[in-house]
This record gives structure tokens, sequence and C-alpha cells, in this order.
């Protein structure tokens, strides 16, 4: 089974972005950064056009961005780094009036692909919101893009309600079990 998982921690905070993209790109976790792709922005100056983009429609306030990790089941070797890589960014085109910086971490037992957006359009400068609908629709963009593949589908779509869950000790201990 295939975990998507919708993180909704600090991201009001002003830091979120240079933060979160500083974790996303970590060499350690990245190789390097081989395995590291954006969209709609440049790599080198990711943060500094999610910003840009912000400012341009004053929506500096609020929600910064939005953070997924999908981690993928079955891991197994014979799916390459670049098999990854295209299926983040076959996700990341689903978002495409959006600037994304994503890739896949190699730092635990499974690898996984981290994805934050910017909750700005570039094209419309209206924040990110989805309904239940929308997220559901998501949910099956994702699973086609894994059973192409030949990868497990989402059977658990965890969202921000449950957030607090997973970052007590228990629900902490279940997700690193599990990736």
């Amino acid at each position: 089974m295939s975990l998507l998982k919708i993180i909704n921690g600090a991201n009001n905070d002003k830091d979120f972005i240079p933060k979160i993209h500083e974790y996303i790109v970590d060499d350690v976790k990245t190789d390097k950064g081989q395995l590291v792709g954006t969209l709609n922005c440049f790599r080198k100056h990711a943060v500094k056009d999610v910003m840009t983009v912000k400012k341009l429609h004053h929506k500096t306030h609020g929600r910064q961005g939005i953070h997924m990790v999908l981690s993928i089941t079955p891991d197994i070797p014979e799916n390459s780094d670049e098999v990854y890589m295209d299926i983040a960014d076959e996700i990341a085109s689903y978002f495409s009036e959006y600037q994304s910086v994503y890739s896949v971490h190699k730092d635990t037992r499974h690898r996984h692909i981290h994805m934050v957006l910017n909750s700005v359009s570039y094209e419309t400068g209206k924040k990110f919101s989805q309904s239940k609908q929308e997220l559901n629709q998501l949910k099956g963009y994702f699973n086609h893009v894994l059973s192409d593949y030949e990868l497990d589908n989402i059977a658990k779509l965890f969202l921000p309600e449950i957030q607090k869950y997973f970052e007590s000790e228990k629900g902490r201990n279940e997700y690193e079990a599990w990736i």
C-alpha cells in the first residue's frame, strides 16, 4: 500500500518556504542534489521565485505552502531513482499552475517523494484550496500514475485533520516504522 501524507504543520510561518526547501533538497537525502526537481521556478533560486509570486499577488500571509510526502510500495531495486523522479515529475504536473520543488529522499529504509507547492498560483494569484471531492480526484490521479509503473495504489490518505496524531510519539513511530 502506498501512502500519501499531506502535512499541515507550521506552514503559516513566514520561514516555512525556506525551511522546507532546505529540508527537501538536502544533499544527504537526495544523492547530493541529483534527485531534486522543480516546476514553474528555477532550481537555483526556487525560494526567491516562490516569494516573488507571493509578493506580486499580495499573498504573503497565511498558508505559505503545501507539503506532501508520497511513500511508494513496493520499493524494489528494479525501480531506479530515475523512475521515482519520473513519478515525481508527473505528480508535480498535476499542480501545473503552482510552483513546486520535489525530491526523492533515500535517507530511510524506503525511498519516498517530498513535494512542496507554493500556496499561491503563479497563473491566477489565487490561494490553493481543495475540497474533499478534489482531494479524491488527486488521489485518483496519483493512483493512475502509480499503476502506470505497476506500483501499489494509495490506500490511505493522511489529511491535516489527523495531523496531531502523527505529531504524537505513537503516530510518528507508526509512520517511521512504515517508511
